[in-house]
């Protein structure tokens, strides 16, 4: 579930507050619903007189957590929102019926066609065939690239794209699109495609400027910075840019835990190696002081033997001058 972020809509199932709807954002749908209705604990004080809720639409694919917390604070109040007040002045008003859920139906069609969400890879999963058809009937269709499913809450995707595995330090291969190399160990710099049986990479430039080639060919529309979807060089299938990005997230995450569990290992294996407790020694502490994960020691002569080493290594241009450190080190 890592990465993912949703907001949702609710509507009241107590006959005596019939379509009044609630709108919020949460990173676990199935455990929010439940707090919503009283069922374990946690938050949901708002929406506690007017128990029970259906959550009957939730909206995903946010680039990141505050993606979607603005996006559900435009949703809660259109009429202070900047976006709507621009396109739509004096529309939306913050009445009473923009607080149901027809009304919350429509203002959710009219973001998606606002500059601000209309390029967002967003995903709407419906759980209820009332509110589907709802919204299939209001006039604002929804972003070609913004998928639609009407299922029950449980088949929600939260997974988000698997990354290809971690490589080693000195891997590299070739960007699909310009055919340079790619350095597997700088993740954030490149792209694969999250199509499983595809092993494309491409730098993040270079397939950005794929997609938004292909924008330009098929449709009419001014220049942009980012793309929204294109097809992969290599396995021709449809992708989202941002499941893309959010692969690449997840990638460098995995790879910044690989790289830890490195030095680590090398720390430890070097702490076994020297061991000195005189006024030589620089301590070390990890694992957050009191916690007990003890302290490593690193004596100045450990220190000292590995600029040597590193020292050794420097480009022979320059001999004397890198010698004359060489011997001041050593002294």
């Amino acid at each position: 579930m890592s990465g993912f972020y949703a907001c949702y809509l609710l509507a009241s199932a107590n006959p005596r507050f019939k379509s009044h709807a609630y709108v919020g954002s949460t990173p676990d749908p199935h455990r929010r619903i439940r707090q919503h209705n009283g069922e374990i604990a946690g938050g949901a004080m708002k929406t506690s007189k007017k128990r029970p809720w259906d959550m009957v639409l939730v909206v995903h694919g946010f680039p990141n957590k505050y993606a979607a917390l603005q996006f559900e604070w435009a949703w809660q109040k259109p009429h202070e929102s900047r976006h709507f007040t621009q396109v739509y002045p004096g529309v939306y008003k913050g009445s009473r019926k923009e607080l149901q859920l027809d009304g919350k139906l429509k203002v959710l069609s009219d973001m998606l066609g606002l500059d601000q969400w209309v390029r967002w890879p967003l995903h709407l999963h419906f759980t209820t065939q009332s509110a589907f058809s709802t919204f299939a009937t209001l006039p604002m269709a929804p972003p070609k690239h913004v998928s639609i499913t009407c299922q029950p809450l449980s088949e929600l995707p939260m997974k988000t794209p698997q990354p290809i595995e971690v490589p080693t330090m000195q891997s590299t291969s070739d960007c699909i699109v310009c055919m340079d190399a790619v350095s597997l160990s700088k993740p954030a710099t490149f792209l694969s495609c999250t199509t499983s049986s595809c092993r494309m990479l491409a730098h993040l430039l270079c397939l950005s400027d794929w997609f938004l080639n292909e924008e330009k060919k098929h449709a009419k529309s001014v220049d942009q910075l980012l793309p929204v979807s294109g097809t992969c060089p290599l396995c021709r299938e449809e992708l989202l840019w941002g499941d893309l990005i959010r692969g690449m997230k997840n990638r460098c995450a995995k790879f910044g835990n690989y790289r830890e569990t490195l030095v680590l290992s090398d720390s430890d294996s070097e702490a076994n190696d020297d061991e000195d407790d005189g006024d030589g020694c620089l301590a070390r502490q990890t694992g957050g002081g009191s916690r007990g994960r003890g302290t490593r020691a690193v004596t100045r002569e450990h220190v000292r033997a590995r600029t040597l080493a590193a020292i050794s290594q420097v480009p022979r241009k320059g001999k004397s001058a890198r010698q004359e450190f060489v011997d001041h080190i050593a002294e």
